[in-house]
Parts: structure tokens; sequence; C-alpha cells
């Protein structure tokens, strides 16, 4: 510590008395790490009175208009990200044409001859969540700059469009250090920008930040951002889907060659109007029969039935023919293309502490389950899927068709019924089993 004397005064008594000032600049001795003093070798001195000033300088990690910003953040809307429910990647060996389409799609926009938003879509369970995560992770082990934000119904701080830039932002300033400064001054002189509409809070925070950076660089690659689960976004209203969707698609012709966008969603009648309206040209893909489903899942049920025979606490019970050729693919017949519910029907022969075969009984319907249903999850998925639909009754109607039908159908095959046309019509007009689907969409 350094000791600089400012005032020396003698008093008549002959003692001294010294005024300093105490700056913390050279506390230390720079070999020895020992205190310093400028009076170690003074002798018979006495020393009374004085004033000393302790100054501390240190520099803040961020300022007040950056913790404006991280109190915006969902952080659970972050790849990788603690706490998160729906962590979840593509097997391996899987969903390759798909990947490959994406990562086809991001070279082009480098070399801008591709359309700067890409549309995953399909059915609730065909496993665009896994897909999107697994292309977040191998951008970010390849280090292509990117943000993402994933949507979850079931997380308040994701539900919503509210959180949705920040984050965003969050991340954009981790990958380009030397937009925090600019950030900090923009939220400095209005911290309230997080309340105004999404198209300018892009425009502010995202796009216009990036435009000086790709001024100053040689090499600016566009900035990916990935946002996973739209149709999980304001799932009542639906109001921010549509939102969401104008105003990047209002940023992105105002700014071209910035951002490109990766969305995945389901293949709803308002999101697709919205994309259907878009002024940016739209590359979408869905995820149907094309993109071999049924391989995949099948390449993902015998990973994990032999996954099951190495791992699971009951392994040394199963002999090396089960499961049966027809019961594996049973599993992947009845996933109609959809991973959950190979995906559910394998985590519940994993998890189970029971013997795999008799949890396979289970799934098959032929032993009684014992406790919770091993298709809670689908039951929880397809429930909220149903409970959306606004004409209940006609809902019910069809269903009603449906269970009669195939009923219908299986009586024909079963017994060698031929039942014609207008007998089947006049099944349908039967009401007695208006309760069974009652109960069903309940």
């Amino acid at each position: 510590m350094e000791l600089n004397p400012i005032i020396h005064s003698k008093h008549s008594n002959g003692q001294t008395t010294l005024q300093t000032m105490v700056t913390p600049s050279n506390c230390y001795d720079s070999g020895e790490g020992t205190a310093t003093n400028m009076l170690n070798n003074a002798q018979n001195t006495h020393i009374n009175g004085g004033t000393f000033a302790l100054s501390t300088n240190f520099n803040r990690v961020d300022g007040p208009s950056l913790e404006v910003l991280h109190k915006r953040v969902a952080p659970n809307a972050i790849l990788n990200a603690g706490g998160r429910a729906d962590e979840v990647r593509c097997h391996p060996g899987t969903r390759k044409e798909v990947i490959c389409r994406i990562e086809k799609w991001r070279v082009d926009t480098l070399n801008d001859i591709a359309s700067p938003i890409f549309w995953l879509s399909g059915a609730a369970g065909a496993g665009k969540t896994a897909i999107m995560q697994t292309i977040a992770e191998g951008w970010k082990q390849e280090a292509v700059p990117q943000a993402n934000f994933f949507f979850f119904r079931s997380d308040t701080s994701r539900s919503n469009s509210s959180a949705l830039v920040a984050t965003l932002l969050h991340q954009v300033t981790l990958l380009y250090s030397s937009l925090r400064d600019p950030v900090a001054n923009i939220l400095l002189t209005n911290p309230l920008i997080f309340d105004s509409g999404l198209e300018e809070q892009l425009t502010q925070l995202i796009f216009t930040p990036l435009h000086g950076i790709r001024q100053s660089s040689s090499n600016y690659h566009p900035l990916m951002l990935v946002i996973d689960g739209l149709d999980e976004c304001d799932a009542e209203s639906k109001r921010s889907q549509r939102r969401i969707i104008h105003a990047f698609d209002k940023v992105l012709a105002k700014h071209p060659g910035l951002v490109c966008l990766l969305v995945a969603s389901r293949d709803e009648s308002l999101i697709r109007t919205a994309f259907n309206d878009l002024s940016s040209a739209l590359l979408p893909l869905y995820l149907d029969g094309e993109y071999a489903n049924e391989r995949d899942i099948r390449v993902f049920v015998n990973d994990q039935f032999e996954k099951i025979r190495k791992t699971h606490p009951l392994a040394h019970t199963l002999n090396t023919t089960w499961p049966s050729f027809r019961d594996s693919e049973n599993i992947v017949t009845k996933s109609s293309g959809q991973f959950i519910y190979a995906a559910t029907v394998m985590r519940f022969l994993s998890d189970s502490s029971a013997s795999p075969v008799l949890s396979l009984e289970r799934v098959k319907g032929v032993a009684q389950i014992a406790t919770k249903s091993p298709f809670s999850q689908l039951d929880t998925i397809y429930t909220y899927i149903l409970s959306q639909v606004d004409d209940q009754p006609a809902l019910k109607n069809i269903l009603h068709a449906h269970f009669l039908i195939r009923d219908a159908l299986q009586w024909k095959y079963h017994e060698g019924l031929n039942r014609s046309m207008v007998g089947l019509a006049q099944l349908l007009t039967v009401c007695q089993s208006q309760s069974y689907t009652d109960a069903f969409v309940m």
C-alpha cells in the first residue's frame, strides 16, 4: 500500500502530525507480495491524527443496462440448459436425410442462394424437437454462429413470446463481445424496449447491431436463429405465433443476409396461413413417409432392444430370441411413422423394474398393467391435441364413426360377415356407443 504524504505540521510538543492519502495501486511488493510502508526505516517517530482516504477501483462485468437484459432471459429455452424436460436428440444413424436437407440449406445461405427461412413441420410426436436439438448441437460443435429458443407449453418461462428476443440477444452478445457496449447503450437509453413490439425489438437489439458487425468484417457469416415448438407458444390464443412469423419476415426483408431462421412446429392451420403470407422466400419440409421414418424407427427399436439385453438389471433372464421379430416389428408398425410411440414404449421397457418380458406383454395388452400405463405420456399429448379442436361435437361424431367402422371391419374380418354399405350406414346411426366416445374425449 502506498502512503502519499500531503501535509506536515509541527506542534509545540514536538510531535508531528502527518496527513496521508492511501491508494491501493501498489498495495503489495511486486516480488514478494508483502506490504510496503514509507516509514519502514524510521526511528523514534510518533504520529497522531491525520486523515486517511481509501480509494478502491474495480471493473463491473455487467453494467445496469445488461442487468435489464439478463432479467428478461428464459434460461430453460436455451440449448443444454439445466432443468429441461424436453432434452432429446436423434438416435445415432437416424433422420440423416432431414438433417442433410437442413445442413444443405445452411450452406446455401452462405452463398446467398437459399431462402432465409426454413420451416420444419410435422405431426405431434414426429421427432421435430429431437431434430432441432441435434442440429443446434452440431452447429455448436462446428462453431456455427447461432442462437436458439425452445418453446415448451408446460414451462411458463418459455410458453410465450415475452422472453424470446431477450434470450436470443443474450446468446448473440456472447457470440459477439463487441456488441455488448452498443446493446448496453440501447438498453440504458430505453430500458423498456422489451415491452415494445417484436419487430422493434429485433431491429434495434439484434439486426442493427449485427449490421455494424458485418460492415466491419470481411468474413461475416449469417447468424442462424433456431426456434423450436412455435405451436407451443401462446398455445391458447395463438396470436403470438403469427406475430413472431410476421416480425421476422419484416426484419429479414429489410436486412437481408444478416440472419437466417430455422423454425419447427406442428403443421397447424394458423401457422401455415402465416407462412403462406410471407414476403420472404420460404423453404418448407414436412416430416412424412418420404423421409424413411419407418426405417429410422426400426433402427431405433432394434438398438434399444439390444441395449436392454445388455444393461437392464434383469438382462440375465432374457434369452437370445427375445424379443421376437414379430414383437419388434409390431412396435414399428404401431408407431405409424411417429417416433414418440416407439420412444415411449422403449422407455417403458428400459425404466421398468419388472422383467422386460413382462413389460412387453403389458405393452401388447396381454398382461395386466399393475400401476401406471406405459402410454400415459401419449395420453397427455393427444388429450391436449383433441382439447384444442374448436368444434367438439363434430370431433366426437368423427371419432364415433371411426370406431364403429373399425369395429365393423374387425367383425367382417374375424367372423366372415359380409355387410353391405347400407348395413354399415345403418350402423353409423346407432347412438349407444356415444358414451364410449365421450369418455375417450374427456
